[in-house]
């Protein structure tokens, strides 16, 4: 039977890694294909007379989710006992599920079904089931590479034999997506996260950009610079979207005017239509003065036909167009649109 003093030093070192899991993050990618090469020493049960000696392995997986994993491992070692030489193959089917998949350090359990042959010089072939059971950790140094350590019992219900493997080696990854999820975050930066948002690997929400404004016009009265009460409801509008957004500046208010007149007066009184709008912002609503500027073209921006009363009336006037910013959090069913 084994010998269990023989493990002791690999799964004190396996436990030492598990236990400093919170690191930095990284991206453990769902629907990503993994390539594992591994070297270990291969420990065997003391009844089988063989020699403990190095083994070479490489792993085929596919992340399911990023939590859950398949893998398949081909494994060799070149082995002794008394009979003489003997090969050692070893070949199974895993699933593996990780924890901490959102940390640099990510450790995994793991168990599968295979099978084992002996190869030996007297021809003394035999070919075994073998249930494998363990765990390890992944180290992400990179996006999609990561170092790994591994330790795996081996029972073969035939003879009741109990083997032991500790493997390190590496963990590349092709293809994938991030595997963004809402819930289980209680490790992440972000607490108190609903379950329908999409968080990134450190567990806050992702957000896309959004465009919004507003648009102000404010008409006047032939020679006045008075606003009219019926704009109130403008004014009132513009400062609540302003106060919205603490960090927009330079709002530019601009002042025109009719053809009617000399043109030095007009580009007076297209700033004093301004500086009214402003001032209105100011003292009625609370809007800070450095947040606002203004501008006056007098007549020479008109936008309807100044030969009309209609087109005049339209000319005398103050607008502004405001443009920001907007982050808003992805929710679960914006997620197709978010990828593509």
């Amino acid at each position: 039977m084994m010998n269990f003093r023989k493990p002791k030093i690999g799964l004190a070192f396996l436990l030492m890694l598990m236990t400093a899991s919170h690191a930095a993050a990284l991206e453990h990618k769902a629907e990503a294909f993994t390539l594992s090469p591994m070297i270990g020493y291969f420990v065997f049960d003391d009844d089988r007379g063989f020699d403990d000696d190095p083994h070479y392995s490489l792993g085929f997986g596919y992340n399911i989710t990023d939590r859950w994993s398949s893998e398949f491992f081909f494994g060799y070692t070149n082995t002794e006992r008394n009979d003489g030489n003997t090969d050692y193959y070893l070949w199974h089917i895993d699933g593996l599920y990780h924890f901490n998949r959102a940390e640099r350090l990510v450790p995994y359990l793991a168990t599968g079904l295979g099978m084992s042959r002996e190869i030996s010089n007297d021809a003394q072939n035999e070919t075994r089931v073998s249930w494998n059971y363990g765990g390890g950790v992944k180290y992400f140094i990179f996006q999609n590479i990561a170092l790994r350590a591994d330790i795996r019992g081996y029972y073969e219900p035939q003879d009741r034999d109990s083997d032991f493997l500790f493997n390190i080696g590496a963990v590349f990854q092709f293809g994938g997506r991030a595997a963004y999820r809402a819930a289980d975050i209680s490790d992440s930066y972000c607490v108190n996260v609903p379950d329908h948002y999409i968080v990134d690997q450190w567990g806050c929400p992702l957000f896309e950009e959004k465009e919004i404004g507003f648009d102000l016009a404010i008409f006047f009265d032939f020679d006045e610079d008075t606003i009219k009460p019926e704009y109130e409801g403008e004014l009132r509008r513009m400062a609540a979207f302003i106060g919205r957004y603490p960090n927009l500046a330079g709002i530019v208010l601009e002042g025109h005017a009719d053809n009617v007149g000399d043109s030095n007066y007009n580009q007076n009184l297209s700033e004093r239509r301004a500086q009214n709008v402003r001032t209105a912002l100011i003292e009625q609503y609370g809007i800070a003065p450095e947040r606002i500027d203004i501008i006056g073209f007098g007549l020479l921006n008109p936008i309807a036909d100044n030969s009309t009363y209609e087109g005049r009336q339209r000319n005398r006037r103050v607008v502004t167009s405001i443009r920001t910013v907007e982050h808003i959090e992805v929710a679960t069913q914006e997620m197709e649109q978010y990828q593509g």
